[in-house]
């Protein structure tokens, strides 16, 4: 079986136990992080991907993650289109970067979709945009529920 997995692999979904059932635990030479955002401020989800993009640019450590957290996906969608923009002062000001090599290629990323049903998709576009259709699901319902409860 060719191999999923990139420098930054990145799995959302349901549930982490699905994934090493159905593709097993990471290779030996990936640093793994089940959940990083556990207990952990948004502002520290935002500076952990960092972290570890920086290090796979500076000391080529790989790591797979598995994550709930839209401020880890979104941040490295960010990291990505700084890594492509033309003016990369510009990008690491407005994105509060401490160091340019946070910046990280799409070709060293990986991010997938952990299905209900164990299926596993790439949501990673190849414009560099996640597909959030499959995580939305979740957000529409939390922010519509309670306009519902208030026109009762």
């Amino acid at each position: 079986m060719e191999t999923i997995y990139k420098p930054i692999t990145v799995f959302v979904g349901y549930d982490n136990g699905v994934l090493y059932s159905k593709i097993g635990r990471a290779p030996e030479n990936f640093i793994t992080y089940d959940f990083p955002e556990n207990y952990r401020h948004p502002w520290k989800h935002v500076e952990s991907i960092e972290i570890l993009c920086r290090n796979w640019n500076k000391h080529h450590e790989k790591v797979a993650m598995c994550t709930h957290s839209p401020y880890i996906i979104d941040h490295l969608v960010n990291l990505m289109f700084g890594y492509k923009a033309k003016d990369k002062a510009k990008a690491a000001k407005l994105l509060r970067l401490k160091d340019l090599d946070s910046f990280i290629d799409q070709k060293d990323v990986a991010v997938y979709f952990i299905g209900d049903d164990g299926g596993i998709k790439n949501i990673l576009e190849e414009d560099g945009f996640i597909n959030w259709e499959s995580l939305s699901e979740v957000s529409e319902y939390v922010g519509q529920v309670r306009w519902d409860i208030q026109e009762e």
